[in-house]
């Protein structure tokens, strides 16, 4: 005869191990914006948090404009946002000027008088990744950008793969080049953008977006049937501070993307953008560096999108 205490203890390791691998968690990026401008404001000088360089950079019918023979660049400090991966957007364009350049920057930590980051220049003919202090070539590619159109550079180091990335996109939004190179991990806390020209014509900036990654835990949860529709549940707590779990179910394997926006439309944070398997899920959201206020979250896969409103108060 079989000992009821044994089948217990069983039923109960059986358990343990089923919850054991059900709830695992899956570390993934969590991108939040630190740092953004349009630039749309009335002409005239950069002002603070923009440290303009040798008197170089204006605000020009919305866009940050360089004097024609002269080198400037523009940070933003903030040691407080220090953070191993970071990524710094940029939309520029060349007008009507062929041979000058852009030089963007994402600087990091000093050590003993030397700085580590990252410079990308960009050339009307090539494109090219540097370290900083030492200034040394890590790599570079051709590309003919064109003059009549707007092209957005996106400078990013990323700590999960000891790397470092240039990604050019066109106008219509589309990737035209790429290049890496792998990297020693590095904090960094300051992101700067500058022009170089050495003719008469004049360049723009525009559009600029600092942002910082830590990680966020992606948890499956328990559940004793599979999920036969998408759901996005509403966060809670909500309102919340300082923090609020988001949980959302997917009936089939699916590519899922996160976001949270602000209420102009503009993200402020991607929580997921990874292949989950069939289940239930749940997210835990920190915004240490977002102001109280009203955002959008928006779950998203190929066949599903939906989206909820959260408040934050601080």
């Amino acid at each position: 005869m079989t000992n009821p205490n044994f089948l217990l203890q069983t039923q109960r390791v059986v358990c343990a191990i089923f919850i054991f691998f059900a709830l695992k968690s899956v570390a993934l990026s969590q991108w939040q914006v630190v740092f953004s401008d349009n630039f749309n404001r009335p002409n005239g000088p950069l002002v603070l948090p923009w440290i303009p360089m040798q008197d170089t950079l204006f605000i020009v019918s919305q866009q940050v404009y360089a004097r024609p023979a002269r080198y400037g660049s523009m940070m933003h400090y903030s040691q407080l946002d220090s953070a191993q991966s970071v990524q710094l957007t940029v939309d520029f364009d060349f007008a009507s000027d062929s041979d000058g350049r852009f030089q963007f920057f994402i600087f990091g930590s000093f050590v003993q008088g030397r700085g580590s980051g990252y410079i990308a220049k960009i050339s009307r003919t090539d494109v090219s990744l540097w370290t900083v202090a030492p200034e040394s070539l890590l790599h570079t590619s051709s590309y003919s950008f064109s003059t009549n159109q707007t092209y957005t550079a996106i400078l990013t180091n990323d700590a999960s793969s000891d790397s470092v990335y240039i990604l050019i996109k066109n106008s219509q939004g589309i990737s035209v080049l790429s290049i890496g190179k792998s990297s020693p991990r590095r904090y960094f806390y300051i992101p700067a953008v500058g022009i170089e020209n050495s003719t008469a014509a004049t360049k723009f900036l525009d559009n600029v977006v600092f942002k910082r990654a830590g990680t966020t835990d992606v948890i499956r949860e328990p559940s004793p049937h599979l999920p036969s529709s998408f759901v996005l549940y509403q966060n809670y707590p909500n309102p919340f501070n300082p923090n609020t779990v988001i949980r959302f179910r997917l009936p089939t394997s699916a590519y899922v993307t996160l976001e949270v926006f602000n209420l102009l439309g503009q993200n402020v944070a991607t929580l997921t953008q990874s292949q989950l398997s069939t289940g239930d899920y749940r997210i835990e959201w920190t915004p240490t560096l977002l102001p109280s206020g009203a955002y959008l979250y928006r779950l998203q896969t190929e066949t599903f999108s939906e989206t909820k409103k959260l408040n934050l108060v601080k």
